[in-house]
């Protein structure tokens, strides 16, 4: 999916920059003005509406199914009223000799800064399934622990609080406690980022997915196998993955109610126009109006 975005991403912004050079030139460019401009600018910003942008549009339609809206709706709708009007004033003859009225680089812009934000936030997701197999791979399937005097190997899951643990040179830590016998020095790396090994001795705490480098030590653990410091990072990573920010659940909330309106009165602006004005210019006006 990053993968797709960023080839759609990259696609449309190559084609947009020249169409933002040609609508912010203000006659710079003598080429600008000419009969030919406006197929350039459509060929230009085609590609990027139909296929760069396909992804939002497909999301749109998906939502419209449900019966609802969302901020691809959003997208979709402005970018399809620019692309389309300036598709029809370019076919209908009006562009020939004025450029200003396309909107072609509107909706291959916006096309493109929406792909960019959807590929930062794979990106950052890609990113955060990363460290949740990193925290994956800190994680201990089995430990010894010393009942009745006798060492025994359980499964990582079945430490209950109290439990004492032993950990020798080279393992790591599968449960957050406080060190009773032994010293060694524990690359904490994973959780704080520190490159340098600490050096923890009796009454020492320790925490589940570090790495124990020299000495073997006996831990009392202070918690059960799923209520250590890792397994509570790795579900608030999860929980952040399958949750949408505030702020998305917020324009989702805003968009569902502020593109019907704007269809609506979008919809009454064509309608007025078509009845209402002059016959010269009743089509052109009630296209713009959209």
């Amino acid at each position: 999916a990053s993968r797709d975005l960023r080839l759609r991403g990259a696609i449309g912004f190559a084609r947009s920059l020249p169409l933002i050079v040609f609508a912010m030139s203000h006659g710079a460019i003598p080429a600008r003005d000419g009969p030919t401009m406006p197929w350039v600018q459509l060929a230009l910003a085609a590609p990027v509406y139909l296929w760069c942008g396909w992804p939002i549009h497909a999301g749109a339609l998906a939502r419209l199914r449900a019966g609802g809206a969302d901020m691809n709706t959003l997208v979709s709708l402005g970018t399809s009223v620019a692309f389309l009007s300036s598709l029809w004033t370019l076919l209908a003859g009006h562009a020939a000799h004025a450029g200003h009225a396309l909107t072609f680089e509107a909706a291959a812009v916006i096309v493109a800064f929406v792909l960019l934000g959807r590929w930062l936030e794979a990106k950052a997701t890609a990113r955060a399934g990363e460290s949740i197999r990193a925290l994956a791979t800190a994680a201990v399937p089995a430990a010894r622990v010393i009942v009745e005097g006798v060492e025994r190997e359980i499964s990582a899951a079945e430490i209950a609080g109290g439990m004492h643990v032993v950990v020798r040179p080279g393992e790591r830590i599968p449960i957050d406690g406080v060190v009773r016998r032994g010293e060694s020095e524990i690359d904490e790396s994973l959780l704080t980022g520190e490159p340098m090994p600490r050096l923890r001795r009796p009454g020492d705490r320790v925490y589940a997915g570090t790495l124990n480098t020299l000495g073997a030590l006996d831990i009392e653990a202070s918690c059960a196998a799923d209520e250590t410091m890792l397994a509570r990072i790795g579900g608030l990573v999860d929980e952040a993955q399958a949750s949408k920010a505030r702020i998305a659940r917020l324009a989702d909330r805003v968009a569902a109610v502020f593109v019907p309106i704007v269809i609506a009165i979008a919809v009454v602006a064509f309608g007025s126009w078509l009845l209402l004005a002059p016959d010269e210019i009743r089509v052109a006006g009630a296209v713009e109006a959209l």
